[in-house]
C-alpha cells in the first residue's frame, strides 16, 4: 500500500546557503551588477535511513543539518553574514522537514 509519509521520508532535504541569508540583496540586485556578489550554495542531507520517531534519529539528522549548514555558510566574508546564513539555513532545513520532532528539538536547542 502507498503511504505518503514514507515518500515524505526518502526525499533528500537540500539546504539553501548564503542566497537565504542574503536575499533581500538578491531581490535588489541584478546578477553582476552587485558590488557585494551573493553566492547560493546547497548541500543534500539524506535521511531516509532514519526513523524520526526516535530521539536518537533526530538528533543524528540536526547534526547533519548543522554539519551541512556549516560547509555552505563558509563562503560568507564577515562572521556575522556567516552566522546568519547558518542560522536561516537550519531554521529553513527544519521546516522543510516538517516533523514536530526536529522541530521542538531545535526549539530546545535555541533555534
Amino acid at each position: 500500500m502507498f503511504r505518503p509519509e514514507v515518500l515524505k521520508n526518502l526525499a533528500p532535504l537540500l539546504l539553501l546557503g548564503a542566497a537565504a541569508a542574503l536575499a533581500p540583496a538578491i531581490a535588489s540586485a541584478s546578477y553582476g551588477d552587485s558590488a557585494n556578489p551573493v553566492v547560493s550554495s546547497t548541500k543534500v542531507v539524506r535521511y531516509h535511513d532514519l526513523n524520526l520517531n526516535q530521539a536518537e534519529d533526530v538528533a543524528t539528522l540536526y547534526a547533519r543539518i548543522r554539519r551541512a549548514a556549516a560547509e555552505v555558510c563558509t563562503a560568507s566574508a564577515a562572521s556575522s553574514m556567516q552566522r546568519d546564513c547558518y542560522q536561516e539555513a537550519i531554521a529553513s532545513a527544519v521546516a522543510r522537514v516538517n516533523n514536530a520532532s526536529l522541530s521542538a528539538y531545535l526549539q530546545r536547542r535555541g533555534g
